[in-house]
């Protein structure tokens, strides 16, 4: 079956990062990104980190690479997460990703499924208050930004706990009585 013209397809550099497991074999980067948890992240970091890092890089390949590094509770990932959130219109790769069935963008719950996924390897990367901070940018934009139900991934008891101020303060923005105990 021949391909279709307009489908996005990844450079053959992604598709050795994250379009193929760790057998050789070919992948969709979910599969990978979960597979690389069990330790081969570390072979594959440097080179998302460097795709993340080009402002040259094809949007679609950032934010693969912003998610990878993001699940496995990378500096880098977080570092971009909150960079995100400061100008969510502006970053590069809004828009590479929609919610089929809303069609809307889902950019931001992408990266939120990310920060959420994160939290089994924030002991071992020692991250685990640069992942609250990615949350808490997260968070105060849930007012502004489409996350349908991904944010509830980032809203575990550490971050609930940690981001109390963050949570009220969106509510207060959604709802026109201050939300308060």
């Amino acid at each position: 079956m021949a391909e279709a013209p307009n489908r996005w397809q990844p450079s053959p550099e992604m598709r050795a990062l994250l379009f193929t497991d760790f057998d050789g074999e070919p992948a969709e980067p979910d599969g990978v990104i979960a597979d690389a948890l069990d330790s081969g992240y570390a072979e594959r970091t440097p080179a998302l980190s460097a795709v993340l890092q080009d402002s040259k890089a094809d949007p679609a390949e950032r934010l693969l690479a912003c998610a990878a590094l993001t699940s496995w509770a990378d500096p880098a990932g977080y570092a971009a997460v909150i960079a995100a959130a400061e100008a969510p219109d502006d970053v590069v790769w809004r828009g590479q990703s929609y919610d089929r069935f809303f069609t809307q963008d889902d950019t931001f719950g992408q990266l939120a499924d990310a920060v959420g996924a994160s939290r089994d390897m924030v002991d071992e990367r020692g991250t685990a208050q640069q992942r609250i901070e990615a949350a808490r940018s997260l968070i105060a934009i849930a007012d502004v930004v489409q996350f349908d139900r991904h944010l509830g991934h980032v809203l575990q008891s550490d971050v609930i706990d940690a981001c109390q101020d963050e949570i009220r303060a969106t509510v207060d923005r959604w709802h026109p009585t201050p939300c308060r105990r």
